[in-house]
């Protein structure tokens, strides 16, 4: 029986609708909130009946070409953030979707900005940076590439243990950074090679240390000549708590002073050997 003109009035509606859902499958195929397709489904189905076969024959078409990856930025540093965001979106492979200056900012928008790909810093003043890690990655199945100065070994095996991509230091000629974004969207991973260095002498060091994480990082600035002042805010704790971490290492250590738990430390290969 032919469509009455109501019928395909009806069915041009329902075909603006089904556009405006697909269109958001095509951006974010597979992570568009359900909220958001059942809501127009539901419209659909109520007002737009002899629409259905349009929903039906366009869900089933395949996408066309390509989709640029989604990336969102975490950066505090406003030029540095602009700067990136504008390298980024000029590459032609991204699509650079939002920049935040905040943890908080970025995490509260991640399922609107339903991005492929995370890049952050990692000393952001609103919240420390491995909290950060882990609460977006909680929210939101992104990718997460770490782009900072920091090159501490404790800091970097406490933030690879959280499942990141990458981790890249801002020495990094821009050239390199995009070339390891594409390395990450093609779902491998990036180090910048100090980052990589620091890994592998992680795995060289004595695998039956009786220190604990904390205390190694501890004994290893003993061995660089830092005072209790210069640990406590390297690693970002009490002159208190530096000291009996220092206390505790020369119990577990049976040493005396600091120059017994260098040589210790050096012999026994239970810190790696070289210079911040």
């Amino acid at each position: 029986m032919p469509h009455s003109t109501d019928g395909i009035n009806k069915a041009q509606s329902a075909a603006q609708v089904i556009m405006r859902t697909f269109t958001a499958v095509i951006l974010v195929p597979g992570k568009v909130p359900v909220v958001t397709i059942l809501g127009d489904f539901v419209y659909l189905i109520r007002s737009h009946l002899s629409g259905m076969i349009y929903w039906k024959k366009h869900l089933n078409k395949p996408m066309i070409g390509k989709l640029k990856k989604r990336i969102v930025l975490i950066e505090e540093d406003d030029k540095l953030r602009e700067g990136l965001s504008f390298t980024i979106e000029h590459s032609g492979n991204y699509a650079m979707v939002n920049a935040y200056k905040f943890y908080g900012d970025a995490i509260r928008q991640i399922h609107r900005d339903c991005p492929n790909l995370v890049i952050m810093d990692i000393t952001i003043s609103d919240m420390h940076g491995v909290e950060g890690i882990r609460t977006l990655k909680s929210k939101y199945p992104a990718e997460v590439v770490v782009f900072t100065d920091i090159d501490s070994a404790h800091v970097i095996n406490e933030v690879l243990s959280l499942g990141i991509s990458g981790y890249i230091l801002k020495d990094v000629p821009l050239t390199d950074f995009i070339r390891s974004l594409e390395c990450v969207v093609n779902g491998g991973a990036v180090l910048s090679p100090a980052v990589a260095k620091t890994v592998l002498e992680f795995f060289h060091l004595n695998p039956y240390t009786p220190l604990s994480s904390r205390e190694t990082d501890v004994l290893r600035l003993i061995t660089r000549g830092r005072t209790y002042s210069e640990i406590a805010l390297e690693l970002n704790i009490a002159v208190e708590t530096s000291k009996t971490h220092i206390r505790n290492i020369y119990k577990k250590l049976n040493v005396n002073s600091k120059s017994e738990a260098v040589r210790k430390a050096l012999n026994d290969k239970l810190v790696s050997v070289g210079v911040d």
